[in-house]
């Protein structure tokens, strides 16, 4: 990095351009439902009818979440699990939040089990500051992209209630059906069929791997972790496998036990690999009964983690449940207008999920060029 301050830039330590404060204890009895938000590391957590903070300000987690900084309008509560910006010190407040959002907080964390984020530690670092009416057009510049990435989310989410409410219809009416009969699942066409999960798929345990037959190389083990975090780290092992454990691109695997938000059916889009325990992959006799399936359970999944067993730790769903799961079965041309429906949905918003990806690497590109001084913008 660079140590040359752009022109008509100031340097200095932290605390000379902003100062950070550890926010305030709120016990959950204490609080009043009321319009002022109350934001914990991990943002809002609920509202109170008083604030201690009066006006727009910027929010961070001091422990346990580290990292993620919050703008707010207004008044606000910022609980002690918090850091906010007590004093500007002139300078945009707006700016400011961008600013530490690019700042890497997370790295003056301290502690493994809970993290926690001393705000002298952060004073004391050396930061460089452009002149106020920069900070104002940088921070235009980023809140006008944030807009574009707002509204297309929310385009986003627009389809996504549109396709629940699609597959809610056609999985219960079908298309132009005018008979119906009663069934496990309520009333249905007079054609279609209920079939447990267990007699449309085969189901292909993942193998219990043991840090002793871990290895530098060979295949890749997939964990539940690698199904829903995108950069976990894969385990690889070398020796012998069985077929059972082997999945390739375009399985669909089950998550069956963890929390909550573990348990999941995925479309595997990797390379062949094996699979962990608590895995099932689902073999099918055909790809289109495969992908009928896939979308149902999709659809079911919300109700089948209502039906989750165990404790508030580790949870799991057994196998004669995940066997007698019903699927809807429609007739073949049923099933296939139906997925195409479905298909037609999901590309419309992956395309414009395409888009909110690209326009997130042009905010981050646009923050590292625009906050260190590298591109200049004219101030009027």
């Amino acid at each position: 990095m660079s140590n040359v301050v752009p022109d008509r830039w100031s340097n200095g330590g932290f605390d000379r351009f902003l100062t950070l404060q550890r926010g305030h204890d709120l016990p959950t009895q204490n609080r009043v439902q009321g319009d002022v938000p109350i934001f914990g590391s991990n943002g809002i957590v609920g509202s109170h009818n008083e604030s201690v903070i009066p006006e727009d300000g910027v929010v961070t987690g001091r422990s346990g979440s580290i990292g993620d900084v919050h703008f707010t309008e207004g008044k606000y509560w910022a609980l002690n699990t918090t850091l906010y910006v007590k004093d500007f010190h002139g300078n945009s407040k707006k700016y400011i939040y961008y600013f530490l959002s690019d700042f890497s907080l997370e790295r003056f964390s301290t502690g493994t089990s809970v993290p926690t984020l001393n705000r002298n530690d952060v004073h004391i670092q050396k930061i460089t500051i452009p002149p106020l009416p920069e900070q104002k057009k940088i921070a235009s510049i980023l809140t006008s992209v944030d807009e574009v990435i707002e509204n297309t989310q929310k385009q986003i989410d627009k389809l996504q209630d549109l396709k629940k409410a699609t597959m809610n219809e056609l999985l219960t009416k079908g298309i132009g059906h005018a008979e119906f009969k009663d069934s496990e699942l309520g009333q249905i066409p007079v054609s279609w069929e209920v079939k447990e999960l267990g007699k449309l798929a085969k189901f292909n345990s993942g193998y219990a791997f043991k840090n002793g037959e871990l290895s530098d190389s060979g295949m890749k083990v997939v964990r539940i972790s690698n199904l829903h975090k995108p950069n976990f780290p894969y385990w690889h092992y070398s020796n012998v496998i069985k077929d059972t454990w082997i999945v390739e691109p375009g399985d669909i695997l089950f998550s069956w036990a963890g929390v909550a938000n573990s348990i999941n059916v995925h479309k595997y889009n990797g390379e062949r690999a094996l699979i962990n325990q608590h895995i099932y992959n689902f073999i099918f006799e055909s790809d289109e009964i495969k992908e009928w399936t896939y979308y149902v359970l999709k659809h079911l999944l919300p109700k089948l983690k209502e039906s989750i067993e165990g404790g508030a730790g580790q949870l799991h769903l057994t196998k004669p449940f995940i066997q007698a799961i019903q699927i809807i079965f429609p007739s073949r041309a049923d099933r296939e207008n139906i997925l195409s429906v479905f298909k037609s949905l999901d590309e419309r918003i992956f395309s414009i999920e395409k888009k909110l990806g690209q326009t997130r690497l042009l905010k981050k590109s646009l923050m590292q060029d625009l906050l260190t001084g590298k591109v200049r913008v004219r101030v009027n």
